[in-house]
């Protein structure tokens, strides 16, 4: 009997590292990285008026504001808000600018 539980014990030293470091890998990569720093940019093109004071009041992040200026025309890079996905961003602002001219891509924002 003293043999079983000695038996019984040793298993349990030789396996417990391996559920502790099954453990500590499992946390980590519930908190990984890319969960929270993927996020959508949102690119418009042609914006009205005021248009990036009201984004930024919907929590949007203005990332460059390039001039095309071979096509006379003018676009905006957004950076959705965290917690928001691409479509309900995109939802956002069409709500907001009923046909605006929207595109999205997702990028690994730091």
């Amino acid at each position: 009997m003293n043999n079983k539980k000695l038996r019984f014990a040793g298993i349990g030293l030789l396996i417990a590292p391996f559920f502790v470091a099954g453990w500590f890998i499992a946390s980590w990569l519930s908190n990984s990285y890319t969960q929270d720093t993927t996020r959508a940019e949102i690119i418009v093109i042609d914006p009205p008026s005021q248009f990036d004071l009201v984004a930024q009041d919907l929590g949007f992040s203005v990332t460059n504001a390039p001039n095309i200026t071979n096509m006379n025309r003018f676009a905006y890079n957004l950076r959705a808000p965290r917690g928001l996905t691409t479509d309900s961003a995109l939802k956002l602002l069409k709500d907001e600018f009923p046909g605006l001219a929207l595109d999205a891509s997702h990028q690994r924002v730091p």
